[in-house]
């Protein structure tokens, strides 16, 4: 009888070794994937200054200037504040769903993780693209404009 509950423990004890190590890593790749996530994230957050600035100087020069601006230059403020603006609901809108990792953990395996992690970095670049083009644009028509 001794002899199977040390049997019993030296199995037990292999498989926990066993999965420990995999677990580990399958929660390293999680971590890292998340990082990479949250790297795109911390690079163009502090953008969110830009957009809002460029927002309002060119708005405020349309507003000042409504009667002397041509009927294209109208259209070409309206459209870059327009840009400007889906810029800044689509981050506001990522931050708003991203789900952190602890609480994916509680809901999710690691495949179910692995794939919305992915899907969340293509999300996060497609805003982060958003984000420096309409900066583009905006400070490209501000020079324009001679703002």
């Amino acid at each position: 009888m001794r002899t199977l509950n040390y049997s019993l423990f030296a199995l037990i004890l292999m498989i926990t070794a066993a999965c420990g190590p995999n677990t580990q890593a399958l929660m390293d790749a999680e971590n890292a994937l998340h990082d990479e996530v949250m790297d795109i994230h911390d690079e163009v957050m502090p953008k969110m200054s830009d957009i809002n600035r460029l927002y309002r100087e060119l708005n405020d020069y349309a507003e000042a200037n409504a009667d002397n601006i041509t009927p294209e230059m109208a259209g070409r403020i309206e459209n870059t504040l327009r840009e400007l603006e889906q810029a800044d609901d689509g981050m506001m809108g990522w931050m708003n769903s991203y789900r952190q990792l602890d609480a994916l953990r509680e809901t999710m395996d690691h495949e179910g993780i692995m794939n919305y992690l992915n899907e969340e970095k293509e999300n996060i670049q497609k805003v982060s693209d958003q984000m420096r083009s309409s900066i583009s644009n905006g400070q490209t028509l501000k020079e324009e404009l001679d703002i």
